[in-house]
């Protein structure tokens, strides 16, 4: 038995400087999964099992983190697998589903650290890395830096001395991490800074300075995930995001035979055998990826897993950065738009599901100003060091291909079947609309697309016209839901106005926007269509309009309805360029140069308005 397995839920914590952040870990377990139980919509009572992940603490922590749930006689296992435990927590999540075992499992990460580079807690017992550093030592002497970036800064050397990177490649990364954070409201740090102040940092152990170095972090993360059958019982097609590969991987004899190298006792190997599996049971390739959350704890790790993941030839990942490959509007993967270990922060259970977070969320179209446009492909990579794994998990956004690939025999009542016919044929015409416009929109190129018979596709709609009709109201739920979730995702109860601008410029910059806008056009010379395309517009109006009533606005002023309107409808121009053709990095830096000074004056005293 193998069970098609999705990610129905996530919610994560800010993450914070250790010793800063208020409550205690059952505090931030309990935040990060109620809001993975409230956006899977499902109550804890049909959690099957939960995999608890952490590193730092006494034994049980999982329980008593989860027991704030519910006291439900589950199952509950407790992970401990390094940096990669929150990835792992996933892992046997999926296993279970994919077993047959469960439907639905949680996997949740927390930590609570200490402020500091990572230490070896007890020095009475042989350390877990004793064989990585002892053949690291025989290729590298050791020197008097803290032992993580020690490693990594040797692999990042080899990298130097074999291909001809620089530790100006690095320090771009580390440049990159930190920008894209800016937009990520759970990071722990989201200043921006130039490329000379990476380099210029505190100097750690070179290449790499202190900007280019992950932090010790509080936090946690969650995401519930379930089965095919479940998604199907619950109507949840709207938010599963599937897990169509995935694998784990220790060290090979490689890492401490004669052929090591610093770059392979920091994992590379394992890395790229973990990639190919996952790639194979996804049936992807590296240049499929559309979007990825990678482990750079260290800059130098990222660069090296560029070529470990596919993304680059063995020894060229550094020709990714010459080209700025892997920023938005580069010809490459989306590498950490949340800001990755470095900006966002790295509290150790919890990384792997916030990952997992960020994934979901940019498969979704619900990433807000961190959004990469037409994400369908993502790749998220945890790596934990002492020959622990290395996980993969490769997702894409999916509606379910028949109903046959349910378990054997279950095929449903003809009205399920009929549903789920009726929502790919939608699914595939708004595809068709946004890549081929309204002209391409034909029922025969809409069935191809859908994977449906001719014969299904007529029996559902049996004119062009029905069709887009009915894409007209598919349209518009879509985009209603797309909204709510975007709000759902934000941290706290009331956003910051700058927040609600960011989720109208990616509503009106999105493919989901793109396609009402197709069906607008055609509406001019389409009488039948014009009553039907106004609706649609005005109540897609109406739910951005009425965001403004979700801003927190601070006391003794208000809101002023005008410059709201104002600061709408630039968003909507701005967004509108990038639908236009014109360059997406471009016009995502026109936005990013205006968006705060819009937000600022839309509050006035109150009375003013």
């Amino acid at each position: 038995m193998s069970n098609r397995t999705f990610v129905i839920g996530v919610g994560m914590t800010k993450f914070d400087k250790p010793g800063t952040k208020d409550g205690d870990y059952p505090d931030w377990a309990r935040e990060a999964g109620e809001k993975a139980l409230e956006d899977a919509g499902v109550p804890y009572s049909r959690v099957q099992a939960a995999y608890a992940g952490y590193c730092f603490g006494d034994s049980t922590y999982g329980q008593r983190a989860v027991y704030q749930f519910g006291a439900t006689g589950i199952p509950v296992v407790n992970v401990n697998n390094n940096c990669a435990t929150g990835s792992t927590a996933l892992y046997l999540a999926r296993q279970a589903i994919k077993g047959g075992q469960v439907d639905c499992a949680m996997a949740l990460g927390f930590e609570k650290m200490e402020r500091g580079s990572i230490g070896m807690k007890y020095t009475d017992r042989t350390p877990a890395m004793d064989l990585h550093m002892g053949r690291m030592a025989e290729l590298r002497a050791p020197e008097q830096t803290p032992f993580a970036p020690q490693m990594f800064g040797n692999a990042g050397r080899d990298h130097m001395q074999r291909y001809g990177s620089t530790p100006d490649h690095f320090a771009w990364i580390g440049w990159k991490n930190h920008k894209h954070s800016v937009n990520n409201p759970y990071a722990q740090f989201q200043t921006e800074y130039t490329l000379q102040e990476v380099k210029d940092a505190p100097m750690i152990h070179a290449p790499l300075t202190k900007l280019q170095c992950s932090p010790t972090s509080d936090g946690a993360a969650c995401s519930i995930l379930a089965s095919e059958r479940f998604v199907d019982e619950h109507d949840l097609w709207d938010c599963a995001v599937e897990i169509s590969g995935q694998a784990m991987a220790t060290d090979f004899a490689s890492t401490f035979d004669d052929s090591a190298d610093c770059m392979k006792i920091c994992g590379s190997e394992m890395g790229a055998a973990a990639a190919r599996s996952a790639y194979e049971e996804a049936e992807i390739t590296g240049l499929d990826v559309d979007v990825c959350e990678l482990h750079d704890c260290f800059s130098a790790n990222e660069l090296i897993t560029y070529e470990a993941l596919g993304f680059a030839a063995q020894g060229e990942g550094h020709l990714l950065v010459d080209r700025q490959a892997t920023t938005y509007g580069g010809d490459g993967p989306v590498v950490n738009p949340s800001g990755g270990l470095i900006s966002k922060g790295h509290p150790i259970g919890a990384t792997g599901l916030a990952q997992c977070s960020e994934l979901t969320w940019q498969l979704r179209g619900t990433a807000g100003a961190r959004q990469v446009a037409g994400a369908k492909v993502a790749v998220q990579h945890n790596l934990g060091l002492g020959g622990l794994p290395w996980s993969r998990s490769t997702s894409r956004r999916r509606l379910p291909e028949t109903v046959a690939s349910r378990d054997e025999g279950a095929q449903g009542p003809q009205q399920e079947r009929s549903r789920l016919t009726r929502l790919r044929l939608l699914d595939g015409a708004v595809e068709v609309l946004a890549r081929d416009g309204y002209a391409g929109l034909s029922t025969p190129e809409v069935s191809r697309r859908a994977g449906v018979s001719r014969g299904a596709q007529q029996g559902h709609f049996p004119t062009r016209l029905e069709l887009v009709r009915a894409v007209i109201h598919e349209l518009t739920d879509r985009q209603t839901r797309q909204l709510e979730r975007s709000l759902a995702a934000l941290p706290g109860k009331r956003p910051r106005p700058v927040e609600i601008l960011d989720i109208a410029y990616q509503q009106y910059g999105g493919e989901l926007f793109r396609a009402i806008l197709e069906l607008s056009l055609a509406a001019r010379s389409q009488v039948e269509l014009r009553s039907v395309i106004d609706d649609a517009e005005r109540t897609v109006g109406r739910a951005i309009t009425a965001l403004r009533e979700q801003v927190a606005v601070p006391t003794g002023g208000e809101l002023d309805p005008d410059r709201w309107a104002t600061a709408i409808s630039a968003s909507r121009g701005t967004a509108l360029l990038r639908l236009l053709g014109h360059p997406v990095k471009h016009v995502d830096r026109q936005w990013a140069a205006s968006r705060e000074h819009l937000a600022e004056l839309l509050i006035v005293p109150s009375g003013a308005a």
